[in-house]
């Protein structure tokens, strides 16, 4: 059997990236995955699929994070809770949602071409969809982090009290044994 020069250069491409397509189209696996709420997780692949059907290609990008990895966000400015617990992602109640690019590659949608304060229709189109089967928009809630999507029957405060900061036993208590 031949394989065509593009085969080992779209190979190589893909080793450089980290796995290049594989690895983004696979992130539904591990941690990020299956630390989330079966709930989330459910309206996660029913985004996904009502994405797809109004045209547009999107990915799973992230789910559950560790409350270490939320205080280094927060740390780099990336994240604007101020305790790692006041983030859903730690009670695996969030998750990200990216668009793919032509060779299946996240990307955000920016363009440095338009002016500060711009948004991609195809964000709001994607956050209209997400509160359309009941989950909460960064994008339309708060008017940035057009990503990120959380059940809004969740608020971390809340949680934090109640399960005095033990998200793992929230989560053990809905179902979820954390990785």
């Amino acid at each position: 059997m031949r394989v065509g020069w593009w085969w080992i250069m779209a190979a190589i491409a893909a080793a450089a990236l980290g796995g290049g397509y594989y690895v983004m189209s696979n992130r539904m696996n591990g941690q990020r995955w299956n630390n989330l709420l079966p709930e989330m997780q459910n309206k996660v692949l029913q985004l996904l699929e009502l994405a797809g059907r109004n045209g547009l290609q999107v990915m799973f990008w992230d789910g559950w994070r560790p409350p270490e990895e939320s205080a280094k966000n927060i740390a780099a400015g990336t994240s604007k809770v101020s305790n790692p617990l006041n983030s859903l992602h730690v009670w695996g109640a969030a998750a990200d949602i990216v668009f793919r690019d032509a060779a299946g590659m996240p990307t955000w949608l920016e363009d440095a071409s338009k002016p500060a304060g711009w948004v991609d229709p195809r964000w709001v189109k994607l956050a209209e969809l997400g509160k359309s089967i009941g989950l909460l928009s960064g994008g339309l809630s708060w008017g940035w982090d057009w990503p990120h999507f959380q059940l809004p029957q969740y608020m971390a405060g809340t949680l934090v009290a109640k399960y005095n900061g033990d998200y793992r036993g929230f989560l053990k208590s809905r179902g979820v044994v954390t990785t």
